[in-house]
C-alpha cells in the first residue's frame, strides 16, 4: 500500500513537472460533443509485444469530478489488440493541465478490447519504434 502511494505521487510530480523536451503527439479523435483523445508518443514503454503510452482526453464539458481533462497510462498487447488503463489523473483544466483533483490506481481492472481509438492508438504505439528513439 505504501509502495503504491509513492508510486502515485511519483507519478503525480512526474505530471506536473515541466517538459524538458517537446513531446510528440497524435490525435486520436475529436468528438465535437463530447471530447478530443491524444496519445503521447515520445517516449512508448516496451516490453515484449506490450506498450505502455499516455493519452489525454480533454471534454468538452466538466465531468462529475469537475475535471476538463484526464491523463491516463495505457498499456497496449499488440498481439491481443487489447486496451487495460493503469493510471488515470484528473485535471482541473484542458490538456491536462491545472490543479490535479485526483488520481486513480486502476491497474487491477482487466483489459477491455480495443475501440476505434483504441485500434489507432494500437497502430501507432505497436508500429515501428525506431522513430520513438
Amino acid at each position: 500500500m505504501l509502495r503504491t502511494r509513492l508510486l502515485l505521487l511519483i507519478l503525480a510530480a512526474s505530471l506536473v513537472a515541466p517538459a524538458q523536451a517537446q513531446v510528440s503527439v497524435s490525435l486520436l479523435g475529436d468528438d465535437a460533443q463530447l471530447s478530443r483523445h491524444v496519445l503521447e508518443l515520445s517516449r512508448p514503454d516496451v516490453n515484449g509485444g506490450l506498450r505502455k503510452a499516455w493519452r489525454v482526453v480533454t471534454f468538452k464539458k466538466r465531468n462529475e469530478l469537475l475535471a476538463s481533462s484526464n491523463r491516463i497510462y495505457q498499456e497496449f498487447d499488440c498481439a491481443k489488440g487489447t486496451v487495460k488503463d493503469l493510471i488515470r489523473v484528473h485535471f482541473y483544466g484542458p490538456q491536462a493541465t491545472g490543479s490535479i483533483l485526483s488520481i486513480q490506481d486502476i491497474k487491477n481492472d482487466p483489459p477491455r478490447p480495443a475501440d476505434d481509438l483504441d485500434k489507432k492508438a494500437i497502430g501507432l504505439v505497436c508500429g515501428d519504434l525506431s522513430s520513438f528513439q
